[in-house]
């Protein structure tokens, strides 16, 4: 039996945690049928007890922004496993947003971006999808400095043109 060494609400180690389980699943036994975002996906304490004993853990998901996702799907076509879209995890002592899929990985196959009607099909659409260089003086100061088209492409789409919205 591992005995736990965490506090309760401490940070959690995927790192350690997928030294002695191997399969994500194994934890999140939700994961590979859940077809909403609303879905929690964490493990539920009778998971945990066997090595952790009666300790609190945590059972309330991280927010997201996500409207819509269907992980049964995800992990039947994503190579890799759970890892193709949860990168970094071996190397994880702390639970963070870097855990999490980004955009670019969604675009690698989700090609088709209709900009600016294309977000509500899977984000809550709002303040939060706006990256941070996106502040109030952005119209202003971004048709002065040269930019790098490509980082734009996440959110606007390829074939987008600056003279589409200016």
């Amino acid at each position: 039996m591992v005995v736990a060494t965490l506090a309760a609400g401490a940070d959690f180690s995927h790192k350690l945690h997928l030294r002695l389980i191997r399969d994500c699943s194994a934890c999140h036994v939700a994961a590979r049928a859940s077809t909403r975002v609303e879905d929690n996906l964490l493990p539920r304490p009778a998971v945990c007890r066997p090595c952790h004993g009666d300790r609190t853990v945590r059972s309330a998901p991280t927010p997201t922004v996500l409207a819509r996702f269907n992980h049964s799907t995800h992990v039947k076509i994503v190579p890799g496993g759970c890892s193709g879209c949860h990168r970094g995890l071996e190397q994880s002592d702390k639970v963070t947003q870097a855990v999490f899929p980004k955009m670019e990985q969604c675009l690698a196959c989700h090609t088709k971006i209709d900009p600016t009607d294309s977000c509500a099909l899977c984000h809550i659409v709002g303040p939060e999808l706006k990256p941070a260089s996106h502040t109030a003086e952005w119209g202003d100061l971004h048709s002065n400095a040269k930019i790098e088209k490509a980082g734009c492409w996440v959110c606007h789409g390829k074939r987008f043109t600056c003279q589409g919205c200016h």
